[in-house]
């Protein structure tokens, strides 16, 4: 394709043009993976507290299953 077929109306598209539509472009991208960027970390925050969350769990069962076997050695050492 030559530059005089990339006419728009009477102004053939300049260096200039291509430059800004270029920029633009490049804004646009930009925002996009800034937003992409944005939800990404929402999403490992949420995944860091879904985390904390299981392990504060994992250690509340184990701290009941620990008292458990203990009162349950009191009964017997006792019987």
């Amino acid at each position: 394709m030559k530059l005089i077929d990339l006419e728009d109306g009477a102004q053939i598209v300049t260096k200039e043009y291509l430059d800004t539509k270029l920029e633009r472009l490049q804004i646009s991208i930009d925002k996009l993976v800034n937003t992409f960027d944005h939800r990404l970390n929402q999403l490992d925050a949420r995944i860091n507290r879904v985390e904390r969350a299981i392990g504060f769990a994992i250690a509340a069962s184990i701290a009941q299953i620990i008292t458990a076997l203990a009162l349950g050695m009191a009964v017997i050492l006792k019987a």
